[in-house]
C-alpha cells in the first residue's frame, strides 16, 4: 500500500481487469481508472488503412470493413485477422480474399438467407445455404454470423434509429432497417431462440448441417408450429398487416347478403341449442337440478380441460338458488378450491358453465364437509338386498366336537353356520 501511494519516479503501475467490483476501495481510490470500449467500426477500419499505408500494402474498402466487423470490436483481433491475410501473399487485399482466408460469410449472404426466411420461403432459404456452404464457407462460422444478423435485426427493429451497432457500415444499415420492419419483433425472437438451441446443439453434433437445415425450416414454418413464441409471431404478423391496409385506407365493408338479410344466421346458437334444451328439460332450483348441472358441465369440462376437471371433479354440488351454483371442496382437498379461483381457470368454469346451463349462472366455491349427494334425476333408488340368513335345519344339526384339558366336551350350536363347515378334529359325532 505504501508502495502505490507514494511510488518511486521511475515506476508506473498499471493494473488491468475485468472485475473491478472485486478490487478494494483504498486500491481504486489511490488509481486513475480508465474503461475501455468497443472501438467503432469506422475507428478500426481507419487504423487498419493506416497500418497498410505504412507496409505500403493496398486494399479495398470493403475488404477492411470486413475484417473490422469480424473482430467485434476488438482492435487487436482485427490486427491479428490482417496479419493472417497479408500472409496469403496477395497483392491487393480484397473481400473475397479475406472470406477465403478467414471463412467468413459475405453480408449479402446473411442478407439474402434472413430475406428467404422472413418471407417463409423454406426452400429458397436451403438452396441459399446450399451455395455458401459449397462456396468454402465454414458451417459453425456461418451459423454464429447468421445469428449475430438476427441479433442486430432485433436491434434495430425495437430502437430503430436510437441505437448505434459498431459493426454495420451506413451502407449496410438501411437495408437491414427494412428487413426488420418487415419481419417484426416476435418472429425475430422466436427466431433468436432456434439460432441459440442451434449453436449449443452443433456443438455435441456431427451432423452440425442437418441440424442448421431442420432450423431454417422450423424458423419458416410458424403456421405450423403451436408454441407460444410462434403463435405471437403470427399474430404480430397479422396486426402489422392490418395496420398496413388501415394506412393504404382500406376498410372492411358489409357484404350485401348481410344487409338483405332480414334475420342474421348465427352458426355458433346452433350447436348450443341441444344443451340450452337439455337445460330447459331440468326442473329449476333443487338439490336434483344441481346434481344434474354438476355432472353436465364435469362432462363439459373433460372433453376440452382435462387439467381443470381432474380438481373439479372432487367437489360435491351444494344448491342451484338465485342463478348461483354453489359446489363444495372437502377440507382435505381445499388446494383444488384454491386451484378452481385462478382467474383463468374460473373464467373457463364460468364459460363452461353457462353453456351448459343455457343461461347465465354464477359459481360459488367453498370447503368444509362434502355432502352426500342425493338420487339421480330420472332414476329410482335402489333399496339394499336383503342378505338371508342361513339358519339351521332340526336335520342339519350337527354337534361339533372340541378337545378341551384331554377329555370330550359336545356343545350344541343352534346359530348360523359359515359355508362349508368342517369338523375341526377328525370327525363329527352325533348327540
Amino acid at each position: 500500500m505504501k508502495t502505490l501511494e507514494e511510488p518511486p519516479g521511475h515506476v508506473v503501475f498499471v493494473l488491468a481487469t475485468t472485475e473491478v467490483y472485486k478490487l478494494p476501495a483504498t486500491i481504486i481510490s489511490r488509481c486513475q481508472r480508465f474503461d475501455f470500449k468497443r472501438v467503432s467500426l469506422d475507428s478500426m477500419v481507419g487504423r487498419l488503412g493506416d497500418v497498410l499505408s505504412e507496409l505500403g500494402v493496398k486494399a479495398e474498402d470493403d475488404a477492411l470493413a470486413t475484417i473490422a466487423r469480424m473482430a467485434q470490436g476488438g482492435m487487436r483481433d482485427a490486427l491479428g485477422l490482417l496479419d493472417q491475410c497479408l500472409a496469403a501473399g496477395a497483392d491487393v487485399i480484397t473481400k473475397s480474399g479475406v472470406l477465403e482466408v478467414l471463412g467468413g460469410v459475405d453480408d449479402a449472404q446473411l442478407r439474402d438467407l434472413a430475406g428467404r426466411v422472413i418471407a417463409r420461403d423454406a426452400g429458397g432459404a436451403l438452396s441459399a445455404l446450399q451455395d455458401a456452404l459449397d462456396g468454402g464457407r465454414d458451417l459453425n462460422v456461418f451459423a454464429r454470423d447468421f445469428m449475430q444478423h438476427f441479433r442486430n435485426l432485433m436491434l434495430l427493429s425495437v430502437c430503430g434509429d436510437g441505437i448505434e451497432l459498431a459493426e454495420l457500415t451506413p451502407e449496410a444499415r438501411k437495408p437491414m432497417q427494412e428487413q426488420a420492419e418487415a419481419a417484426g419483433t416476435a418472429f425475430l425472437l422466436r427466431a433468436l431462440d432456434i439460432l441459440a438451441g442451434l449453436e449449443n446443439d452443433m456443438r455435441y453434433s456431427a451432423s452440425g448441417r442437418t441440424l442448421m437445415e431442420s432450423a431454417l425450416v422450423r424458423m419458416c414454418a410458424d403456421r405450423q408450429d403451436d408454441t407460444q413464441t410462434a403463435l405471437l409471431s403470427r399474430l404480430d404478423a397479422l396486426e402489422r398487416r392490418l395496420d398496413a391496409l388501415e394506412k393504404e385506407g382500406v376498410r372492411p365493408q358489409p357484404s350485401q347478403t348481410q344487409a338483405e338479410a332480414p334475420v342474421p344466421v348465427r352458426p355458433a346458437k346452433q350447436k348450443e341449442a341441444p344443451v340450452q334444451a337439455a337445460a330447459q328439460e331440468a326442473p329449476a332450483g333443487g338439490g336434483e337440478d344441481a346434481q344434474a348441472l354438476f355432472d353436465r358441465l364435469l362432462a363439459m369440462v373433460r372433453k376440452e380441460r382435462i387439467h381443470i376437471f381432474t380438481f373439479l371433479r372432487e367437489a360435491r354440488p351444494v344448491s342451484l338458488e338465485g342463478g348461483m351454483l354453489t359446489v363444495c371442496f372437502p377440507k382435505e382437498k381445499s388446494v383444488f378450491a384454491e386451484a378452481a379461483e385462478r382467474e383463468e381457470n374460473r373464467a373457463y368454469i364460468l364459460s363452461a358453465l353457462q353453456n351448459a346451463a343455457g343461461r347465465p349462472l354464477a359459481l360459488k366455491t367453498v370447503v368444509g364437509d362434502a355432502p352426500v349427494p342425493g338420487p339421480r334425476p330420472g332414476r329410482p333408488r335402489r333399496l339394499p338386498r336383503k342378505r338371508r340368513s342361513r339358519r339351521l335345519s332340526t336335520r342339519r344339526r350337527r354337534c361339533l366336537v372340541r378337545k378341551t384339558s384331554g377329555s370330550w366336551r359336545i356343545e350344541r350350536k343352534a346359530h348360523i353356520l359359515k359355508r362349508n363347515p368342517k369338523p375341526l378334529f377328525g370327525g363329527i359325532q352325533n348327540g
